[in-house]
């Protein structure tokens, strides 16, 4: 068949392997005359890629790439190292002395912040952290108070962590009647927390004769953070 070129500049009668190999280069092809439907399936490998052809703009990762993140094999980008142990918060107990009453798990009152790095505790209201949407795993968990009964000396005392309202680990002393004036208490944990669990602290004094006991505010603290996984 032969070649013509009509008045328009059109080429017809070359058929396919009729040109010879490299005669077509990149500076005899218009502008984007070729689209991505004209390429076969995985006919563009990384040999045939410039260098840093593919910025940063073309790839569809969630979260947000910077000089301190790294891209994930699920396509996201995450802080070095995995993560950055938030959502953490330190709170703690300032004047006046919490009054509890005896032989009654109390909550105590962490009323004052040093930290929330997700306003994830609630200082003012419940007393309480909560697990914050996308922050469910593993979470370390310290809490101490200090305890005493100014009228009548304390025989036992206890500190409980409470999940949900209910307690899952708990630290106490008992004397065995040997009557103490005041001590400081503490309990340690790692808990799996899914989404929205919450994280209260309980103490129990329990004195003789019968009377009601104070958590005072040096020392009663509470604090936790997240675990990098």
């Amino acid at each position: 068949m032969a070649i013509v070129i009509n008045g328009s500049g059109e080429i017809s009668g070359i058929s396919v392997g009729g040109l010879p190999d490299d005669i077509v280069d990149a500076g005899m092809m218009a502008d984007n005359s070729i689209d991505s439907d004209a390429y076969v399936d995985a006919s563009i490998d990384n040999a045939h890629l410039a260098d840093d052809a593919v910025g940063v703009a073309e790839l569809s990762a969630t979260g947000t790439a910077s000089s301190s993140t790294f891209l994930r094999g699920d396509n996201s980008w995450a802080a070095a190292g995995g993560g950055d142990s938030t959502p953490a918060f330190h709170a703690y107990h300032v004047n006046p002395a919490q009054i509890v009453s005896d032989n009654v798990y109390t909550k105590i009152e962490m009323n004052t912040e040093s930290f929330d790095t997700d306003s994830a505790y609630d200082h003012t209201t419940n007393y309480r952290f909560t697990v914050p949407v996308g922050a469910a795993g593993k979470y370390a968990i310290h809490a101490s108070i200090v305890c005493s009964n100014q009228s009548n000396r304390m025989y036992v005392t206890n500190i409980a962590i409470y999940k949900n309202g209910a307690s899952i680990r708990n630290s106490n002393w008992n004397f065995n009647g040997n009557k103490i004036d005041g001590m400081t208490l503490h309990v340690s944990s790692v808990e799996e927390l899914a989404e929205a669990d919450y994280i209260e602290i309980y103490g129990n004094l329990n004195a003789d004769p019968t009377n009601s006991g104070y958590i005072y505010p040096t020392g009663t603290q509470f604090a936790m953070y997240k675990l990098i996984e």
